[in-house]
């Protein structure tokens, strides 16, 4: 395999996984996170959103640091 061809799809991951930190911390990605989309509405109000929502974008950018 060309290096170059898996220069350019390693790069499109992480540029995906950019964006998907993104829209997680701007709070659009909400239904994303595994646990809260499918938690009750009682069970959704206990959490602190802002907490979550930078906890699982951090995730994603130590993740992308492998790539």
């Amino acid at each position: 395999m060309d290096i170059a061809l898996i220069f350019i799809v390693l790069s499109g991951v992480s540029l995906m996984m950019v964006f998907l930190a993104v829209v997680i911390l701007t709070g659009h990605g909400d239904g994303l996170i595994a646990g809260y989309n499918t938690a009750k509405k009682e069970k959704r109000e206990q959490y602190n959103m802002k907490r979550l929502r930078a906890v699982v974008a951090g995730l994603i950018s130590f993740t992308m640091a492998f790539v």
